[in-house]
């Protein structure tokens, strides 16, 4: 494709689009019970899952949405491996301005790599394989500093034909992005800024780099939660949005349909197969884009529905199995008569989520650790030297840990969260003393699932503290310290 031609469509897709936001409306007049969704709030709460936001989105409208404190709307969110429908949007976005084809051999995209020995049991591998996961490889290759493993993986001898095997690797998703960049010139994020995230509204989004500077294409990308619900509402219009053409309707088809098998349980939706860079379901022609820890976007054709979510929940099923208990069930076909009472329900319900946690009181400074009393910490993996603690007026405190590079300080107190940072990722705080004496500190990483707790116990001289994270780590870390006593100090 001439360059006159791409930079046309370019220029196409930078007129006007105005809906940065779906318009709101009650869940009734979109033919969804409020108290459906509240059951389904109810149920999230029994079964103790950390959702940290939810929107559901029905014939175009949002009918209910929300976040658990001290999430907010306006903070994007870590997507993981739900990054990877937006780079397959990319490759059919690439696809339909003739900048590649399904069917190209992916070696022809890294000339420079060619070896002859890139044929896998005589079969090229296609980019159509790496959209699928079927690259042939049983063992996924990571990106590398010098940008090394991209030959590695074109050179990996593969273990089945190339196309034929389901088998799950970032490394197809991260080829695709590489592909994408090469076949346009730019990077997949610039790539995509004016054909799909400006005509959708999506602006600010954040997208991690790997360490040999390119863009990963099967994770990184942050968003905000009507940012996920706006993908999914363009594969449910076709591709079409606000009357302009963003992807082919043919391309969409493909990219939500089966195009490999990924099992052989018939009532299992992680074996109902998978298409580009997304999985299919095998209730309703449903299909979803997922991330780590449950970043969802269910995408319900059936229903004009759309349900996205962003959580921090180790096993995703209970969530996907209570969305289609006590949400699915009730899309009816035809509005619903107004229930004020209902919707009055839901919106207290809404209102009351959060994810304070309890069994604490104030954060004033003890007389105990009055004075400018410091702990020196044996070594550990975050790299923390020393701990001190200080007042922060009347109820709060500042819990500063000191590094090599610096000091992290974030301020707590008992009866709400505070904003800070946190080796540049911005966070919420809370804590304070327990009725033992042990202080604890909750702090959220907010565009993360991420949330760390640090139980502080003072005896004496000794400081023992213990940190603990709701996903992402293994295993307790128990760090021990001693007070550094000022030099001249006496005992």
């Amino acid at each position: 494709m001439s360059s006159s031609r791409r930079n046309h469509h370019v220029n196409r897709y930078r007129e006007e689009f105005t809906m940065d936001k779906f318009p709101r409306s009650t869940p009734e007049e979109q033919g969804l019970a409020s108290a459906a969704i509240t059951a389904f709030l109810q149920s999230v709460q029994e079964q103790s899952l950390e959702l940290h936001s939810f929107m559901i989105v029905r014939n175009g409208y949002v009918v209910s949405e929300g976040w658990w404190e001290p999430y907010r709307s306006e903070l994007p969110h870590m997507l993981f491996s739900l990054t990877k429908t937006f780079t397959s949007t990319a490759v059919g976005i690439a696809s339909d301005e003739g900048l590649l084809n399904v069917n190209d051999s992916v070696i022809a995209y890294f000339p420079e790599l060619a070896n002859g020995q890139n044929s896998r049991h005589g079969q090229p591998l296609r980019i159509r394989d790496l959209l699928v996961m079927g690259t042939g490889h049983a063992e996924d290759t990571m990106p590398t500093p010098d940008g090394s493993w991209i030959a590695e993986f074109l050179n990996k001898p593969s273990t089945y034909e190339p196309g034929t095997r389901f088998a799950y690797h970032n490394a197809a998703s991260n080829l695709l992005s590489l592909i994408v960049e090469r076949a346009s010139g730019q990077t997949l994020q610039q790539y995509l800024k004016p054909r799909l995230f400006a005509p959708l509204g999506i602006n600010g989004e954040l997208w991690d780099t790997n360490p040999d500077g390119t863009i990963p294409g099967g994770y990184g990308l942050r968003l905000l939660t009507e940012d996920i619900a706006k993908l999914g509402q363009l594969y449910l219009q076709k591709g079409v949005w606000e009357g302009e053409r963003i992807v082919s309707e043919e391309w969409l088809a493909e990219a939500s349909g089966k195009q490999i098998s990924n099992g052989d349980e018939p009532d299992n939706d992680w074996n109902s197969g998978y298409g580009y860079q997304l999985w299919c379901c095998y209730r309703d022609g449903a299909y979803r884009f997922t991330g780590m820890f449950n970043q969802l976007c269910l995408v319900l054709p059936e229903h004009n529905a759309i349900v996205a979510l962003t959580s921090a929940t180790l096993d995703e099923r209970p969530v996907y199995e209570t969305i289609w208990k006590h949400l699915v069930p009730a899309m009816a076909a035809v509005p619903l008569e107004a229930d004020e009472a209902a919707q009055q329900e839901l919106r207290s319900a809404i209102q009351a989520l959060s994810l304070r946690p309890s069994g604490f009181n104030n954060a004033g400074l003890p007389d105990h650790l009055a004075g400018e009393r410091r702990f020196a910490l044996e070594a550990n993996e975050f790299g923390w030297t020393a701990v001190r603690i200080e007042p922060a007026g009347e109820g709060a405190m500042t819990f500063l840990a000191e590094t090599a590079a610096g000091e992290h300080r974030i301020t707590v107190r008992a009866d709400g969260w505070t904003s800070g940072s946190y080796e540049q990722e911005s966070i919420a705080a809370i804590g304070g003393w327990d009725n033992g004496g042990t202080l604890h500190i909750h702090t959220c990483l907010l565009t993360t699932p991420m949330r760390r707790s640090v139980a502080a116990r003072f005896e004496g001289e000794k400081l023992s503290l213990v940190i603990t994270a709701n996903v992402g780590m293994q295993e307790p870390l128990q760090i021990t310290g001693y007070e550094a006593k000022p030099a001249g100090a006496s005992n």
